[in-house]
């Protein structure tokens, strides 16, 4: 009995620490790495509409502001990308791709909005329209499609996570309910042989003289 007693304890501290480990990894790699991946497709949708804006716009002191303010939005991206970098396990070749990939349709939009933000200091702004509508925006929606691959990608590998946690979460279940019906069939049996091995045995009976 006391056996099972400890074999259960033992199962159900082993499910625990398995499951609790994966929910860890969850929470650390997949859900860290899922929260990077939506701000670099959020703060690149704000700099790519203040880019648009200071094209678009005739005043000159407006066109600079939306030019801050897009600046500032590329820092929070450059400073995502290097820590989403080094989250980066060397074995997810998959995930290393997905990011190599979105950092390199980065660097080509940020080429071209090099150039529209040169031609627009230097007052060609209708060569700058002139350039968004025939590079920007092709490279922005290369730029925008990279970044949903990865994001998905995360999605798919939090479902993994996900999943994996449940299936341990499933085997430790049946485990324990097979040990605890053992340990209630053990205990059954346990009194039933201490029963029949303690009942006092009916004293012979004298014949009479």
């Amino acid at each position: 009995m006391l056996a099972l007693l400890v074999a259960t304890g033992g199962v159900g501290y082993w499910a625990a620490s398995g499951a609790r480990r994966q929910a860890m990894l969850f929470r650390v790699d997949t859900l860290r790495k899922l929260g990077y991946s939506a701000e670099l497709n959020a703060y690149q949708a704000e700099a790519y509409a203040r880019g648009l804006r200071s094209i678009e716009t005739e005043d000159p002191q407006k066109r600079e502001t939306y030019r801050a303010e897009g600046h500032e939005f590329r820092t929070k991206i450059d400073t995502i990308l290097d820590e989403y970098d080094r989250a980066i396990p060397a074995d997810e070749v998959q995930e290393r791709r997905a990011f190599d990939e979105f950092v390199e349709t980065r660097k080509q939009y940020r080429a071209v909005w090099t150039q529209i933000s040169g031609l627009l200091s230097n007052g060609q702004v209708e060569v700058a329209r002139q350039l968004a509508d025939t590079d920007l925006i092709p490279a922005y929606e290369r730029y925008t499609a990279a970044g949903d691959v990865l994001y998905q990608h995360e999605i798919a590998a939090g479902d993994r996570y996900a999943r994996d946690i449940e299936r341990r979460c499933s085997r430790a279940q049946v485990l324990t309910a097979f040990i605890c019906v053992g340990v209630f069939v053990a205990g059954i049996l346990t009194q039933f042989i201490v029963f029949l091995f303690a009942r006092p045995s009916r004293p012979t009976e004298m014949s009479p003289p």
